[in-house]
């Protein structure tokens, strides 16, 4: 398939306008589509994030640096700079060209305080470290460097590029490919999610943990006004149900995120409906905190501490992903 590769000139501005050109003449000699900035000689923050959007869409990326560091930003960060340090962090393919000798260029095309002469230095150093870095004298030797340089770097590391519409699958086919690419990684990762939870059941199955199947008793109390004395008051109470049970009961409720004193309520509150008894029921303190810890080490909650909305910290539990599938697996109404 015939493609374009779209490349981004990156470079200071006013004086490097003749090497500029170079550049882009050479990006177009080889086939090839040239990106800059040339409406934008003078940056700004708002320019620069509508040139990272520019540089994601481009494939090569080439640097060309002269006797200038460039405009600044806040922080004193060239805006040249920043594109590059961009461009590297997209992962695009860099090619970078740098004067051999900018003590050598004429006094308006090089830096001339101390600071910056200095942060130049720095740069070229960056520029130089880690990647191919051609060296140039005279405007006259870009054109040749920049084209063969291109050639090169297409052919060992090839890009996306662009092709003409009819050149490739229709709109409707590459949304269906699309389609069935998010159906495969969706599908890819609930089989994961299963092995997961197979896997973490079946280590609990071989500790000499209480399983799923195995039954938890559970004591707690509930109170009620005496009609004769007019007074309150509160009597034992006792369940008996798996801890299969006792999660698919809860694990729904944990799926908002309760604090601990609402995970309480909130167990007591289940508990009372599942064994329709008259009265609301509150849990022992001490079962509760069993069923806390024994869910964690089961792996199917969490509980950790974290910051409320009113400024405070409170213990809050949540369910993992095994808890998650768990739930589903039991929740879930089959046929």
């Amino acid at each position: 398939m015939d493609k374009k590769y779209q490349v981004f000139v990156s470079s200071t501005y006013i004086d490097l306008i003749d090497e500029r050109n170079q550049a882009s003449r050479a990006i177009l000699d080889t086939g090839c589509i040239p990106a800059g900035m040339e409406q934008f000689p003078a940056f700004d923050e708002e320019q620069f994030n509508y040139i990272k959007r520019i540089i994601d869409y481009c494939d090569y990326y080439v640097l060309i640096v002269g006797g200038r560091y460039g405009s600044m930003d806040e922080s004193g960060i060239s805006y040249t700079e920043k594109e590059f340090d961009y461009a590297v962090s997209k992962g695009i393919n860099i090619l970078a060209f740098v004067h051999s000798n900018p003590e050598s260029l004429a006094s308006e095309k090089k830096e001339t305080s101390k600071d910056t002469i200095e942060k130049l230095k720095t740069f070229r150093q960056k520029v130089s470290t880690g990647r191919m870095c051609k060296m140039w004298q005279d405007v006259s030797e870009l054109h040749g460097q920049i084209g063969i340089s291109l050639m090169k770097t297409i052919q060992e590391r090839p890009a996306i590029g662009w092709a003409r519409a009819n050149n490739v699958a229709g709109t409707d086919i590459l949304h269906e490919l699309n389609e069935q690419r998010k159906l495969n990684e969706l599908l890819r990762d609930e089989n994961n999610k299963l092995q997961q939870y197979k896997q973490h059941i079946t280590a609990i199955e071989t500790e000499s943990l209480a399983g799923l199947d195995d039954e938890i008793t559970i004591h707690g109390t509930y109170r009620y006004m005496d009609n004769y004395s007019k007074s309150w008051i509160t009597k034992d109470w006792e369940t008996i149900l798996t801890w299969g049970e006792l999660f698919a009961l809860i694990a729904p409720y944990i799926k908002n995120t309760p604090n601990d004193a609402s995970a309480e309520t909130m167990i007591g509150s289940v508990l009372t409906e599942y064994t329709n008894h008259s009265r609301s029921i509150s849990i022992k303190g001490q079962d509760f905190q069993t069923i806390k810890i024994h869910f964690e080490t089961l792996g199917l909650i969490k509980v950790a501490r974290a910051q409320t909305t009113s400024g405070g910290t409170s213990i809050f539990w949540n369910l993992t992903e095994v808890g998650k599938q768990l739930m589903i697996k039991l929740r879930s109404v089959k046929k």
